[in-house]
């Protein structure tokens, strides 16, 4: 049916619209996981260092903080430095999912993020 095709369109959308919250940065993994933008699902381009390959975002934190080691992240990924320095980790929260959903209200289209539950 129509309104079927519709539900599993718009399930579609959000499954690829979905982003996770840094939070601590100890389940974000920086070569895998889309992290570097709330706007689009953007993840470093490699290669990585063999070293590198199993960091995590809180690799890129300074040990207790929410403050960024900035020398850590200049070391393996200079060109996304002042992405990763908008992004405001929690170091005290767990990571939550969010959803990007995108709204049409009077022939005008908004864009907003939801916790997932």
């Amino acid at each position: 049916s129509h309104g079927w095709r519709g539900i599993l369109s718009g399930r579609d959308l959000l499954a690829i619209n979905l982003r996770k919250a840094i939070g601590n940065g100890e389940s974000t993994r920086i070569w895998k996981d889309p992290w570097l933008s709330t706007l689009i699902p953007v993840r470093p381009v490699g290669p990585a260092k063999e070293e590198d390959q199993d960091l995590v975002v809180a690799d890129f934190l300074c040990r207790g903080s929410s403050e960024w080691n900035i020398q850590r992240i200049e070391s393996v990924l200079p060109q996304y430095l002042h992405e990763i320095l908008r992004i405001k980790p929690n170091i005290l929260g767990e990571p939550r999912l969010f959803r990007l959903v995108s709204i049409t209200f009077r022939s005008l289209l908004r864009t907003i993020w939801i916790p997932c539950s």
